[in-house]
């Protein structure tokens, strides 16, 4: 008979958030949304092709991963730029 070699996945219990921390992520999101919106109706662009392809190389760098010895996580591309900013 051949045992199953799958471990079956340790039960990791949810994460429940206090109400005054709902609150406080609620609010947040709202004013960042409500800042956001307001800075969208204001802007205007001359460069949509600039801007395009600055949006696409920065979507494509933020999925980038790397890996450096001695270090056991991987960082974003993009860390080391805002690094440099």
């Amino acid at each position: 008979m051949v045992e199953n070699s799958i471990s079956p996945k340790p039960v990791v219990p949810e994460a429940k958030l206090s109400n005054s921390a709902k609150a406080f992520l609620a609010v947040t999101i709202l004013l960042g949304l409500g800042l956001f919106g307001g800075a969208g109706a204001t802007w205007h662009n001359r460069d949509w092709l600039r801007f395009c392809f600055y949006a696409a190389a920065a979507a494509v760098a933020a999925g980038l991963k790397v890996r450096f010895p001695g270090v056991d996580a991987t960082l974003s591309v993009t860390f080391f730029f805002n690094l440099l900013a």
